[in-house]
């Protein structure tokens, strides 16, 4: 919407690819809203936000961001979760207003479910 709030607080959106804390810096500067995936290096990031996540879902977290039905794929059923938390800004040098988590549940036939972090 023409000369809202949000289009004189972000000049653009997008969807990247990996970032980094350096990146994060420039789109901070540029007041850009990107979505970016964390890369696998970041390890003490990724264990925050899982930290953040396990902290959540131990206390009941009601509520998913967003939630899919399981579905089949690949011989097996999967079903993506996705968790957002602000309780990650400000962390170590990375300029990030939310943080998301992606939960990947895959159930084979017998039963058996395995889940990952994306």
């Amino acid at each position: 919407m023409p000369g809202s709030p949000r289009e004189r607080t972000c000049s653009g959106f997008t969807i990247a690819g990996y970032g980094s804390s350096s990146a994060s810096q420039w789109i901070y500067d540029r007041r850009l809203w990107f979505i970016v995936r964390v890369k696998e290096k970041h390890l003490a990031l990724k264990a925050e936000l899982r930290r953040l996540l396990a902290a959540w879902q131990a206390a009941g977290g009601a509520r998913w961001a967003a939630e899919e039905r399981w579905e089949r794929s690949k011989g097996e059923l999967i079903r993506r979760q996705i968790w957002r938390t602000e309780q990650i800004a400000g962390y170590s040098d990375w300029l990030i207003r939310h943080g998301w988590v992606v939960q990947v549940t895959h159930r084979d036939d017998a039963g058996q479910e395995k889940t990952e972090f994306r």
